[in-house]
C-alpha cells in the first residue's frame, strides 16, 4: 500500500470488520488490535501493512492467516492522543533508535490499546509502538 494513503485506506476498516466479525460469530476474544508493518519503504512510498488482532494461543484462525510474532528485543514507546501525531512519535522513536545504533529493526508494531469508539476523545487515544530489533 502506498505510504500517503493509508491514512484514507480503507483497509483498517475491511480488516477489522471482517476479522472482527469472524471473533466475535467464534466467540474468540481478541486481546488488542494492531497494525504489523513488516516494511516501511519511504524511497519507494510502499508499506507491507497487516491489520490484525492479537488473540491467545490455540485461536482457531479459520479462513484468516495467524501471523506469530517471534520473541526478541525490542524498543517500546507510547503514543497518547490522535492518530495524526503517530508519524511524529515514529520519527522520535527512529531517531533514538539510530542515536543508540539500534537500525530501524525487523517489524514494527502498532497496537491500538484506547482506540476510537463512543464516549473516547482523541486526547485518551493510546498506541503502544514497539520496533522488534
Amino acid at each position: 500500500i502506498k505510504i500517503d494513503e493509508i491514512k484514507d485506506s480503507s483497509i483498517f476498516a475491511d480488516t477489522y470488520g471482517s476479522v472482527g466479525a469472524y471473533l466475535g460469530q467464534n466467540q474468540i476474544t481478541p486481546v488488542v488490535s494492531v497494525a504489523i508493518y513488516k516494511t516501511w519503504n519511504p524511497e519507494t512510498g510502499l508499506t507491507d501493512l497487516m491489520p490484525a488482532f492479537e488473540v491467545a494461543e490455540g485461536s482457531d484462525p479459520g479462513e484468516f492467516e495467524l501471523f506469530e510474532v517471534q520473541a526478541g528485543e525490542a524498543y517500546v514507546g507510547i503514543h497518547m492522543g490522535s492518530y495524526d501525531g503517530l508519524m511524529g512519535a515514529h520519527q522520535a522513536m527512529m531517531e533514538h533508535m539510530n542515536v543508540e545504533g539500534a537500525g530501524h529493526g525487523r517489524l514494527t508494531i502498532e497496537e491500538y490499546v484506547v482506540y476510537p469508539q463512543e464516549g473516547i476523545a482523541e486526547e485518551d487515544y493510546k498506541t503502544r509502538i514497539i520496533y522488534y530489533v
